[in-house]
């Protein structure tokens, strides 16, 4: 069986290909329809460019899936067609390709166990949650009615964005800066709100700002303004700074200005081939720079419990839904322009 998926054919290039061979279903297997995949900006651009999260050439694009089950294999047990879903880097590769499947696709066959993920990469179905308690990452998690499609397709983000701020340490009387405001940077802003603490954000794009300052930012501050760095000191020191940006550079000139304070956190977000950063200025001040790779179950399920009590927000941040016949010109749109935020593709309406 034939389906179409968004795909990274070469460093910059995206073709929308429909020719694309499901594997056959198995006894364990599932079969997800999709009805919406959202775009994870930072890490697909990354791969898209060759970046240190590249999976090589062709690969299919994306990590985010919202379907629902279709086929179930003899052995499945618990899933039932027509159940909505949500599918978080899973599937089977397609035939003849050797990268996992990507979740800019019409349909995707894969394991209904909990600890297979794509082509031989197996990893243990109990991960550390931001607290370093054990936690389990299921393959594909239901959907309870109330939350649209549009928004369950930016699940995993949000996740990882409670997570960041979790592995920051966000709790009452800490006060956290977040360096960028893509979706990343507003998620794990919020990861800190809702753990207590007074979240500051800067960017220099206004949307980002806007939408940072709609969902609940205590100030936002744009770089590109002059006094900004005057403005941040008024409104430092942090003691948790989340940098989602790539930049390095930015790392040094926080400690360099003491906007960190003394025992302060840097949480790494931003996907780079390498942190560096001088060791001195982080001697002084005694700082920690914390890693912050993904997600647990548990906060998956936690950002889903926080959406539906309307703690968290997530449909404000969605600018674009999009046919993923127009993948060429949407990621175009990403690469070169600035706005949008949250880009979704609707799958439903193309079919």
């Amino acid at each position: 069986m034939n389906v179409t998926g968004i795909v990274f054919t070469a460093p910059g290039v995206v073709e929308v290909w429909r020719n694309l061979q499901l594997p056959q279903l198995g006894p364990t297997d599932v079969e997800i329809i999709t009805t919406m995949s959202g775009v994870s900006p930072g890490t697909e651009k990354n791969r898209l460019l060759g970046g240190n999260y590249s999976l090589g050439f062709p690969s299919v694009a994306g990590y985010q899936q919202v379907g629902q089950v279709g086929r179930v294999g003899s052995a499945v047990i618990g899933l039932k067609p027509g159940q909505r879903v949500y599918a978080h880097d899973w599937g089977h590769p397609f035939v003849g390709q050797t990268a996992r499947p990507g979740a800019h696709v019409s349909t995707r066959i894969g394991p209904a166990d909990d600890i297979a993920f794509g082509a031989g990469r197996v990893e243990e179905a109990n991960e550390f949650d931001s607290l370093g308690r054990v936690g389990r990452r299921r393959n594909l998690t239901a959907l309870p009615d109330d939350l649209p499609d549009q928004e369950a397709a930016f699940l995993s983000l949000a996740s990882i964005g409670l997570h960041a701020a979790g592995r920051g340490g966000a709790d009452l009387g800490v006060r956290t800066l977040v360096l960028g405001l893509g979706l990343i940077g507003i998620f794990a802003g919020q990861g800190a709100l809702v753990r207590g603490s007074a979240v500051v954000g800067v960017d220099r794009v206004p949307l980002r700002l806007a939408k940072a300052k709609e969902v609940g930012f205590e100030a936002v501050l744009d770089v590109s303004q002059t006094g900004y760095w005057e403005g941040l000191a008024r409104a430092g020191p942090f003691d948790l700074v989340i940098e989602t940006t790539g930049n390095n550079e930015l790392i040094d000139e926080i400690m360099r200005r003491r906007l960190i304070a003394r025992g302060g956190r840097f949480v790494i977000v931003g996907g780079r081939w390498q942190v560096s950063y001088d060791f001195n200025s982080a001697h002084l001040l005694e700082v920690s720079m914390v890693h912050s790779e993904h997600h647990t179950q548990t906060e998956l399920e936690e950002v889903i419990r926080l959406r539906r009590a309307g703690r968290w927000q997530i449909a404000p941040l969605i600018t674009h839904v999009v046919l993923p016949g127009e993948a060429p010109q949407v990621w175009d749109m990403i690469l070169h322009k600035e706005d949008w935020l949250g880009v979704v593709f609707d799958w439903q309406a193309e079919q």
